[in-house]
């Protein structure tokens, strides 16, 4: 997801107790660190994984709080669990948290508030968390940049940025070597060159864009193996340019050679229609057009990946609380955000593919506040709890189409 600005550090202090030898951080309740042995979509299946929850506009903020969210507790993972999700997205942007060149070295209490997080979801029962490199390929300044690195007057920064990625991904994956299967890395998020992303744009965007995309996921994948342990055979989430749904039909797209079988898994984002799911500014979406988008790429999606075992995730959709009028509008607009919720998901239900709900945190219908047109937010952050009654029906509607 974007509409994100600049980043700033967040400070997570690890108490060291001293009674008799002194006492680290606990890891995670990760006893069973799982054998490994199933490919992508096995996993997923025998583990009942079927919809998930984005934990948006924090760890992936300038700092945690930065953006008007509470830290995340135990509690928000205890409640999404409980709520029926057995999937977390954590987006994790780490751009002012990374050292000068050679080594950009990451702040590390920055990384070790990353991996209490990450243990919330583990602790919670959750049984895939995803974590990745969320802002840093932001378009607008992004270090990770399509247009820095192929920017020709400068012909040593795409080396410098590769390199610099490949640091990044080597201490992220060295931290976290030793957790078990449910811990899931994504290399990085809607990579592009600030023209976004929709289906006319699939024959537009140069072929060189389409294949450092690709290289990139390469050295991700390259990276995240040769730091062994667990990594070694690790469950790796592999976008498509700018995590578009028809760049990853396309052959343009090219999954990383990999050194273990079965253990990639493709993803791609949806808003679409746009007007409804992405700015909640029209009160209907239900068009035969809006409905066959939906139908026939999940198809082409489930014959091209999920047919060979490699599982497909939604990683980001919609749709979002609607800012239309009050009274009837407003109402005929909820209840199309529960039909939409219904076919989308029981869509991806049929096809094997796993959707994972844009959780940002904001509630708000107010249009002098923060947030009127991205109010995402399902869950109080605070306890984990719907917002509402209507929240509670946006999460009840997402569990009941895919079961």
């Amino acid at each position: 997801m974007y509409k994100k600005n600049n980043f700033k550090k967040l400070f997570f202090v690890c108490f060291l107790i001293p009674i008799l030898s002194l006492v680290s951080c606990p890891e995670p309740n990760d006893k069973d660190k799982g054998s490994f042995n199933k490919n992508s979509f096995d996993y997923f299946k025998d583990n009942n994984i079927r919809a998930g929850i984005n934990i948006g506009n924090t760890l992936d903020a300038d700092s945690e709080t930065s953006w008007g969210n509470p830290k995340i507790n135990q509690d928000l993972l205890n409640g999404i669990k409980k709520s029926g999700f057995n999937i977390v997205r954590i987006p994790v942007t780490w751009t002012t948290h990374i050292g000068k060149a050679p080594d950009y070295k990451i702040n590390e209490k920055w990384l070790e508030r990353v991996v209490e997080v990450a243990g919330y979801a583990n602790k919670a029962g959750i049984k895939a968390v995803i974590i990745n490199v969320h802002h840093d390929g932001a378009s607008g300044g992004g270090w990770l940049s399509l247009n820095k690195a192929l920017d020709k007057t400068k012909p040593n920064q795409k080396a410098e940025i590769t390199g610099k990625f490949a640091k990044v991904w080597q201490q992220i994956a060295n931290r976290f070597k030793d957790h078990g299967e449910w811990l899931i890395f994504e290399g990085f998020n809607e990579i592009h060159d600030g023209n976004w992303f929709w289906a006319g744009r699939v024959n537009q965007v140069p072929v060189e864009q389409y294949d450092l995309v690709n290289e990139w996921a390469q050295v991700f994948t390259d990276t995240v193996r040769a730091t062994g342990g667990n990594n070694a055979k690790r469950y790796l989430v592999i976008p498509s340019y700018c995590t578009g749904m028809e760049a990853l039909l396309t052959d343009k797209f090219k999954l990383p050679t990999d050194s273990v079988e079965g253990k990639q898994i493709v993803s791609f984002h949806y808003y679409r229609p746009d007007e409804f799911s992405l700015n909640g500014l029209t009160k209907t979406w239900d068009s035969t057009a809006n409905k066959n988008d939906i139908t026939f790429n999940f198809i082409n999606l489930n014959v091209k990946f999920i047919q060979d075992n490699i599982q497909v995730i939604i990683g980001e959709t919609g749709p979002v609380l609607s800012i239309v009028a009050e009274g009837a509008n407003r109402d005929t607009a909820d209840a199309n955000r529960l039909t939409y919720i219904d076919f989308f998901f029981k869509q991806a239900k049929e096809n094997s593919l796993v959707p994972i709900y844009w959780d940002n945190g904001k509630f708000t219908r107010d249009p002098d506040k923060d947030g009127n047109g991205d109010s995402f937010g399902i869950f109080n952050r605070n306890n984990g709890k719907p917002y509402d009654d209507n929240m509670a029906d946006v999460i009840n509607a997402m569990i009941r189409a895919v079961k």
